[in-house]
């Protein structure tokens, strides 16, 4: 999954990818947390040169609390399959060139506390 997010937005060009794609563990890579079991929690990749999409696969981190994507180039729209992250606190995708709908998927988040789709070019209404 994690190696989804860095083909998808241009790991290569990213101004940080320490222990991106090696051995080590992943919580030692450039903005990842994870838990004891080394579930990943937290993915914190803010202002880092992610050029691309979203990818899908993301939807399948079923520890993952944080995902905070804000100030990059991300385009495209957001996958449905974030819909899926059923103990994410907080997603973060402010400051970016996503466009589309706000996927209605996104409902299903309810331990969201904190949703930042600002800036970015989405379209119709904010799931309830």
């Amino acid at each position: 999954m994690l190696v989804a997010l860095y083909e998808s937005t241009g790991g290569s060009d990213w101004l940080r990818s320490d222990g991106w794609l090696s051995d080590a563990e992943l919580g030692s890579w450039y903005g990842v947390d994870t838990n004891s079991q080394g579930h990943v929690t937290r993915i914190v990749l803010n202002g880092n040169n992610l050029v691309g999409s979203i990818p899908s696969e993301l939807g399948v981190l079923e520890h993952l609390s944080r995902l905070s994507l804000q100030r990059n180039g991300l385009t495209g729209e957001i996958p449905p399959e974030l819909g899926r992250l059923a103990t994410i606190d907080t997603l973060d995708v402010y400051v970016n060139g996503l466009s589309g709908a706000i996927p209605r998927e996104l409902l299903g988040l309810e331990e969201v506390s904190l949703l930042l789709l600002g800036f970015n070019q989405l379209s119709g209404p904010i799931p309830p």
